[in-house]
């Protein structure tokens, strides 16, 4: 560990329309703050809330020397409110939080003192569990065609009628075993900023997808560091209340910012095939869906309107940008 004078970490969250769950987030830093062998600080960038949560912020932390508040006039995606984060980065290290977790810093240290103490590791990530301990989808194998369509397939909440597949699934998400991953996802990533300012930080052209972590840890194995889960430790990730208010903007971003990572690294041919997947798996689940909404409208029938609308914006190619 390094000279405990010495900024080691600086935490960058970024909301939007948080106000429901960036409290306990924050609260759970602040309650663990004192006491700890390292000196860190919380950069909180807000991209535009339209419910109050800026000025949440700015009531219940701009007096805490401990958080550095920012407004955004206008959403500039994760990717973006990331990378101004990092600019203004005191710390050795870096670490992109959730407003929707609960991470208490003793934890946090865990992670520090691993990446720490093994200087091969570019990446690390704890298990992120549901409010009910139930292990999360927070990483991955490198995203190729083959780990796109299993992903799809064996992670989905629709294929878990099949118990197979469920006993599959949990089992693999609760190993307990430290592993070098392909990739960790975006609710709790711990790295170095040496390495985010020399990748050029997450690629502005992602919005809000899962594949805007998979390109900044494939940036980082190609700089020859490892991408590590660590389920020694856990944090809560509660889901965002946004995705849910916004299922089709929501799909819609997450295909094309997936595409667009497709398109980055394999042959159009490949892209067809992502293409393909997408529109085959979002008429299913709108199929699926559709008629589960007679019985309960919420949510199912957002969701088969958000899967269908998807599948004839990829067949007609007005599915957009990933912004």
């Amino acid at each position: 560990m390094q000279n405990t004078n010495e900024k080691i970490l600086s935490i960058i969250t970024v909301t939007y329309n948080s106000i429901n769950e960036i409290g306990e987030c924050l609260n759970a830093l602040v309650d663990q703050s004192t006491g700890q062998d390292f000196d860190f600080e919380v950069i909180v960038i807000d991209n535009a809330s339209n419910d109050g949560t800026f000025a949440y912020l700015q009531e219940n932390y701009s007096n805490n020397n401990l958080f550095k508040l920012f407004y955004n006039n206008e959403n500039t995606g994760f990717a973006l409110a990331c990378n101004q984060g990092v600019q203004m980065a005191m710390g050795h290290y870096v670490m992109l939080l959730n407003p929707d977790t609960v991470a208490p810093v003793s934890r946090i240290a865990q992670l520090i003192q691993y990446i720490d103490s093994n200087e091969n590791i570019g990446v690390i990530g704890p298990r992120i569990v549901d409010e009910f301990g139930t292990a999360q989808e927070s990483y991955g194998n490198q995203l190729t065609l083959k780990e796109e369509f299993v992903g799809k397939l064996f992670y989905s909440k629709y294929f878990e009628i099949f118990p197979f597949i469920k006993k599959w699934k949990h089992k693999k998400l609760a190993s307990n075993e430290i592993t070098e991953v392909g990739w960790i996802g975006g609710a709790c990533m711990l790295t170095r900023k040496s390495l985010y300012t020399k990748s050029g930080g997450i690629d502005k052209e992602f919005f809000l997808c899962h594949a805007d972590m998979i390109d900044y840890c494939k940036k980082v194995k190609d700089f020859g560091y490892k991408i590590i889960l660590y389920p020694n430790v856990s944090i809560v990730h509660k889901g965002s209340k946004s995705v849910v208010n916004n299922r089709d903007r929501v799909l819609r971003v997450a295909y094309s910012g997936t595409l667009y990572f497709f398109k980055k690294y394999y042959s159009p041919w490949v892209v067809f095939q992502v293409k393909c997947l997408y529109v085959a798996l979002s008429l299913f689940k709108a199929l699926f869906a559709f008629p589960m909404s007679i019985f309960k409208p919420d949510p199912y029938r957002d969701i088969a309107v958000a899967h269908f609308k998807n599948a004839i914006r990829i067949i007609t190619g007005r599915l957009g940008s990933a912004v």
